[in-house]
Protein backbone atom coordinates (compact mmCIF):
# COMPACT_ATOMS: atom_id res chain seq x y z
CA UNK A 1 0.00 0.00 0.00
CA UNK A 2 1.53 3.47 -1.26
CA UNK A 3 0.64 6.22 1.31
CA UNK A 4 -0.53 9.59 -0.08
CA UNK A 5 2.26 12.27 1.22
CA UNK A 6 1.79 16.30 1.33
CA UNK A 7 3.36 18.30 -1.25
CA UNK A 8 3.68 21.48 0.08
CA UNK A 9 6.76 20.12 2.18
CA UNK A 10 9.43 22.87 2.95
CA UNK A 11 13.24 20.97 3.11
CA UNK A 12 15.87 22.72 5.15
CA UNK A 13 19.06 22.67 2.67
CA UNK A 14 20.84 19.95 5.07
CA UNK A 15 17.72 18.09 4.56
CA UNK A 16 17.34 17.74 8.51
CA UNK A 17 14.20 19.73 8.75
CA UNK A 18 10.93 19.42 6.72
CA UNK A 19 7.93 21.63 7.15
CA UNK A 20 4.72 21.15 5.98
CA UNK A 21 0.83 21.63 6.77
CA UNK A 22 -2.09 18.89 7.89
CA UNK A 23 -5.07 19.87 6.14
CA UNK A 24 -8.13 18.14 8.41
CA UNK A 25 -10.99 18.09 9.98
CA UNK A 26 -9.23 20.42 12.21
CA UNK A 27 -7.83 22.98 9.95
CA UNK A 28 -4.52 23.94 8.98
CA UNK A 29 -1.72 22.55 11.30
CA UNK A 30 1.96 23.35 10.76
CA UNK A 31 4.07 20.32 11.72
CA UNK A 32 7.83 19.68 11.31
CA UNK A 33 9.54 16.04 10.65
CA UNK A 34 13.41 16.52 12.61
CA UNK A 35 16.06 14.59 11.95
CA UNK A 36 18.87 15.26 15.10
CA UNK A 37 21.72 13.27 16.06
CA UNK A 38 20.71 10.20 18.21
CA UNK A 39 22.71 10.73 21.69
CA UNK A 40 26.54 10.75 21.03
CA UNK A 41 26.32 8.75 17.79
CA UNK A 42 26.88 10.83 15.01
CA UNK A 43 25.70 7.83 12.68
CA UNK A 44 22.08 7.91 14.00
CA UNK A 45 19.78 10.39 13.35
CA UNK A 46 16.39 10.36 15.40
CA UNK A 47 13.42 11.17 13.58
CA UNK A 48 10.94 13.37 15.35
CA UNK A 49 7.47 15.10 14.52
CA UNK A 50 5.75 17.58 16.15
CA UNK A 51 3.08 20.31 15.39
CA UNK A 52 3.88 24.15 15.99
CA UNK A 53 1.50 25.38 18.71
CA UNK A 54 -0.54 28.75 18.35
CA UNK A 55 2.19 30.69 20.12
CA UNK A 56 4.92 29.21 17.27
CA UNK A 57 6.61 26.58 19.80
CA UNK A 58 7.26 23.02 19.22
CA UNK A 59 4.71 20.52 20.40
CA UNK A 60 5.68 17.07 20.45
CA UNK A 61 3.00 15.59 22.93
CA UNK A 62 -0.48 16.40 21.16
CA UNK A 63 -2.05 14.29 19.09
CA UNK A 64 -3.49 16.75 16.23
CA UNK A 65 -5.79 13.92 15.28
CA UNK A 66 -7.24 16.18 12.26
CA UNK A 67 -8.16 13.27 10.19
CA UNK A 68 -4.85 12.79 7.95
CA UNK A 69 -2.93 10.15 9.75
CA UNK A 70 -2.09 7.80 6.48
CA UNK A 71 -0.79 11.30 4.59
CA UNK A 72 1.16 12.13 7.48
CA UNK A 73 2.68 8.68 7.37
CA UNK A 74 3.31 8.87 4.15
CA UNK A 75 5.01 12.35 4.91
CA UNK A 76 7.20 10.74 7.38
CA UNK A 77 8.42 7.93 4.83
CA UNK A 78 9.08 10.71 1.76
CA UNK A 79 11.35 12.61 4.59
CA UNK A 80 13.01 9.74 5.71
CA UNK A 81 13.84 9.22 1.77
CA UNK A 82 14.93 12.25 1.31
CA UNK A 83 17.19 12.72 4.29
CA UNK A 84 18.89 9.06 3.58
CA UNK A 85 19.42 10.63 0.00
CA UNK A 86 21.39 13.37 1.01
CA UNK A 87 23.04 11.05 4.04
CA UNK A 88 23.37 8.13 2.55
CA UNK A 89 25.92 6.75 5.47
CA UNK A 90 23.17 7.65 8.51
CA UNK A 91 20.89 5.54 10.21
CA UNK A 92 16.97 6.55 11.07
CA UNK A 93 15.85 6.41 14.45
CA UNK A 94 12.20 5.89 14.82
CA UNK A 95 10.07 6.16 18.17
CA UNK A 96 6.96 6.98 19.00
CA UNK A 97 6.10 8.99 22.35
CA UNK A 98 3.71 6.78 23.53
CA UNK A 99 3.19 2.91 22.90
CA UNK A 100 -0.01 3.75 21.10
CA UNK A 101 2.59 5.78 18.45
CA UNK A 102 4.97 3.31 18.26
CA UNK A 103 2.31 0.72 17.68
CA UNK A 104 1.15 3.10 14.75
CA UNK A 105 4.70 2.87 13.37
CA UNK A 106 4.75 -0.44 13.06
CA UNK A 107 1.76 -1.26 11.73
CA UNK A 108 2.89 1.74 9.32
CA UNK A 109 5.78 -0.25 8.40
CA UNK A 110 4.24 -3.93 8.20
CA UNK A 111 1.84 -2.51 5.66
CA UNK A 112 5.11 -0.52 3.68
CA UNK A 113 6.91 -3.30 4.09
CA UNK A 114 7.53 -4.39 0.44
CA UNK A 115 8.50 -1.41 -0.42
CA UNK A 116 10.43 0.34 2.28
CA UNK A 117 12.47 -2.89 1.86
CA UNK A 118 13.27 -1.54 -1.83
CA UNK A 119 15.09 0.57 -0.30
CA UNK A 120 16.13 0.05 3.73
CA UNK A 121 17.06 -2.51 5.99
CA UNK A 122 14.56 -2.34 8.30
CA UNK A 123 15.58 -3.59 11.96
CA UNK A 124 13.67 -3.39 15.71
CA UNK A 125 14.99 -2.44 18.47
CA UNK A 126 14.10 -3.99 21.99
CA UNK A 127 14.94 -3.47 25.32
CA UNK A 128 17.33 -5.97 27.28
CA UNK A 129 18.37 -5.54 30.37
CA UNK A 130 19.46 -1.07 29.56
CA UNK A 131 20.26 -1.37 25.97
CA UNK A 132 18.40 -1.35 22.81
CA UNK A 133 19.11 -4.20 20.70
CA UNK A 134 18.49 -4.82 16.90
CA UNK A 135 17.15 -7.30 15.35
CA UNK A 136 16.11 -7.78 11.69
CA UNK A 137 12.43 -6.47 11.26
CA UNK A 138 9.34 -9.37 11.39
CA UNK A 139 5.93 -8.38 10.41
CA UNK A 140 3.42 -9.05 13.51
CA UNK A 141 6.28 -8.59 16.37
CA UNK A 142 6.08 -5.33 18.62
CA UNK A 143 9.55 -3.47 19.05
CA UNK A 144 10.10 -0.56 21.33
CA UNK A 145 11.91 1.47 18.19
CA UNK A 146 13.15 0.91 14.85
CA UNK A 147 15.84 1.46 12.47
CA UNK A 148 16.54 2.06 9.11
CA UNK A 149 19.68 2.11 7.15
CA UNK A 150 19.85 2.27 3.59
CA UNK A 151 20.74 -0.11 1.09
CA UNK A 152 23.22 1.06 -0.95
CA UNK A 153 22.61 1.80 -4.75
CA UNK A 154 23.59 -0.98 -7.11
CA UNK A 155 26.20 0.40 -10.00
CA UNK A 156 25.83 -0.48 -13.10
CA UNK A 157 28.49 -1.29 -15.21
CA UNK A 158 28.47 0.56 -18.52
CA UNK A 159 30.08 -1.13 -21.26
Amino acid sequence: MNYNKYDNISISTDALSFKFVSRGAKGDMEKIIQFSPFGNNDKIYNLSLCTIDEHGLEDFDTESKNGDRDKILGTIGSAAYSFSETNPDKIIYLEGNTPAKTRLYRMAIHTAHNEISKNFTIYGLNRVGDKLVPTPFIKGQDYTAFLFKRKAKNKQMID
